[in-house]
């Protein structure tokens, strides 16, 4: 069966991967495990989470995660495949989050696994991204905590993500480095993430090479979230002027003009998606000479809602704009 050779031909021949999500890799039965032998009454779950989109809403994380029953619906809980929508896949985040929030031991131990599973796919380097805030004791997406008096610290964090990766790379024999990201909604964490980058950059192995910021592309929109818009641009500054890495997720939920501003605005040096770069040629020009890396997932941008194939019936990949990029060089 040729489809078989191609298959197992790409399984074993040594990859590189520069954008994954720590946290989106995290694998369910561990978790699962880990909530129902610590808190068998899923008491450890908030009620309901803030969505950072609506303030107003009440996301019912205890009741969801207690009506699943069991590991597979656990897991389909977590998972976002065919929902198509980038807040669909945000709210998977909301469900497994709170078990793994300041549980610095089974952070480490998530880490390793990760490390495991990208040998078994033969990813020989790897650069993973997570936000460390959002995995610290106390946290949440929406915001908050300190009017409940509630200091978010991502140190430690760090330390046990680093801690399970330098186990796993040394074990599996690959390497892996790490990139911190800002949260859109958050851009109060923003500076504090490239201070932390800064600190980390030479802590091979598994340093920090990198920032990112995920979760959406608000902080572009400086009409409708210029709060948030200032902070993260300030940050971005900031790590241009300690000469950190920066890639930024763009043209993802958000337009070609994202791509834009990431690139003159905020100075990134690689892009997260990028798709709708290729409305625009002369935007595409401007990538193509400034040599800016195309961070391209197909599969992620069909779940996210950001490119749709043009048929139901059939699933066309070669319509996919990361062919065009490829095309326009």
């Amino acid at each position: 069966n040729n489809d078989d050779g191609i298959e197992n031909f790409i399984q074993n021949l040594p990859k590189v991967e520069l954008h994954v999500h720590l946290d989106g890799s995290f694998d369910s039965e561990i978790i699962y495990r880990h909530l129902t032998e610590t808190s068998p009454d899923f008491s450890c779950l908030p009620v309901h989470t803030v969505l950072p989109w609506d303030l107003n809403s009440k996301f019912p994380v205890r009741q969801l995660v207690k009506d699943s029953k069991d590991v597979i619906g656990f897991t389909s809980l977590c998972t976002c495949r065919g929902k198509q929508s980038l807040q669909e896949m945000i709210k998977c985040f909301e469900i497994f989050n709170p078990v793994v929030r300041g549980n610095l031991r089974l952070i480490e131990e998530l880490s390793y696994d990760f490390c495991k599973r990208q040998a078994e796919q033969r990813v020989i380097y790897t650069e993973v991204r997570y936000s460390p805030h959002l995995l610290a004791a106390g946290a949440t997406l929406s915001g908050g905590e300190g009017e409940n008096g509630i200091v978010v610290d991502a140190v430690p964090v760090i330390d046990a993500v680093t801690k399970g990766l330098k186990k796993g790379s040394e074990e599996f024999e690959i390497i892996i480095n790490q990139i911190l990201c800002c949260i859109s909604f958050r851009p109060d964490w923003a500076l504090d993430i490239v201070e932390l980058a800064n600190e980390r950059r030479n802590r091979y192995p598994c340093a920090v090479v990198g920032v990112d910021i995920a979760a959406g592309e608000e902080h572009f929109d400086s009409q409708n979230h210029l709060e948030t818009h200032v902070g993260h641009l300030r940050a971005m500054k900031k790590a241009r002027e300690y000469n950190i890495n920066i890639t930024l997720h763009a043209g993802e939920v958000g337009g070609g003009d994202n791509v834009a501003n990431a690139l003159r605005a905020y100075g990134a040096q690689r892009i997260g998606h990028g798709y709708q770069a290729v409305t625009d040629d002369l935007l595409l020009r401007e990538l193509r000479e400034k040599k800016i890396h195309i961070e391209t997932c197909p599969i992620s941008s069909v779940e996210t809602g950001s490119w749709k194939f043009k048929s139901k019936e059939v699933e066309n990949w070669t319509d996919h704009p990361c062919v065009i990029m490829m095309e326009k060089g």
